[in-house]
């Protein structure tokens, strides 16, 4: 089995946003859906724009009002669709807080965004919605010069005789400067045995770095997730300089965690 994750980076000056600060505020703030996209993400997770920057949707302005407090926002429901932030960004008991894990990073919702998107009960909420505008093709970033790309692989691997497992590698990136992460792409050669992914960025030092997959064992500050995939998902594109920063201005070790390779006993 080979598990590949392929990165897109954009080349930057720059180690960080504001609005990135904003992102590291809540749960799961990296992988807050487009509700016009199957695949792509909303960044600019207050905003009425996708990217970020301008008029704030209802989530932006209730977040500023309580002083960008996420305890004070997260049993609020900001969008009017009965689900409160908390629950629509995997906090459903609002227990989490920065450089924490939240208890669920999936089936993520947008709590700027009333669902369904298109129901009457929404049709206000969502004015400043138009999907019929929006671009196809997410990943036009990647045409763009400056763009790097790298792989991280797991390469051949012999899975464990057990039914479910996880394994981890760790990588050091030895970039000159700092690049922003555009996008994501798995590459997997064995979906039968293979069903999710997580990418998580590190503050360890350089001699945790692991040459070889092997079961996880315990690295404390390899707690920002980066990525996530699972079966069926495609390539995840963030656009430009919209990403975390990887590298000498950003974070230097990563760590692929793969798990729930089931075991087929015919």
């Amino acid at each position: 089995m080979i598990v590949l994750l392929s990165l897109a980076l954009w080349s930057s000056l720059h180690p960080c946003a504001a609005y990135m600060t904003l992102q590291d505020k809540i749960p799961n703030g990296h992988l807050v859906p487009d509700p016009c996209s199957l695949s792509g993400y909303w960044p600019g997770v207050g905003h009425q724009n996708s990217s970020g920057g301008g008029a704030l949707n209802v989530f932006g302005a209730a977040f500023k009002t309580v002083g960008f407090e996420w305890g004070q926002v997260c049993p609020l429901d900001s969008d009017g669709d009965g689900r409160t932030n908390g629950e629509e960004l995997g906090d459903p008991r609002c227990v989490w807080s920065p450089g924490q894990v939240p208890e669920r990073s999936t089936n993520i919702t947008h709590p700027g965004v009333c669902d369904p998107r298109d129901s009457y009960k929404c049709q206000v909420q969502n004015s400043f919605l138009s999907c019929t505008a929006y671009v196809s093709n997410q990943c036009a970033v990647l045409s763009e010069p400056g763009i790097r790309n790298i792989t991280l692989a797991m390469k051949t691997l012999t899975v464990p005789q057990m039914e479910v497992s996880t394994l981890c590698m760790t990588f050091n990136l030895t970039f000159d400067k700092g690049y922003h992460l555009a996008a994501v792409e798995p590459v997997v050669n064995n979906n039968a045995m293979f069903h999710r992914a997580y990418l998580y960025a590190c503050d360890e030092d350089i001699s945790t770095v692991t040459a070889v997959a092997q079961s996880c064992g315990t690295l404390k500050s390899c707690g920002t997730l980066v990525t996530s995939w699972v079966v069926g998902q495609q390539t995840e594109c963030y656009g430009q300089n919209f990403g975390l920063v990887l590298g000498a201005t950003g974070y230097k070790i990563l760590k692929m965690e793969v798990g729930q390779i089931v075991i087929l006993f015919l």
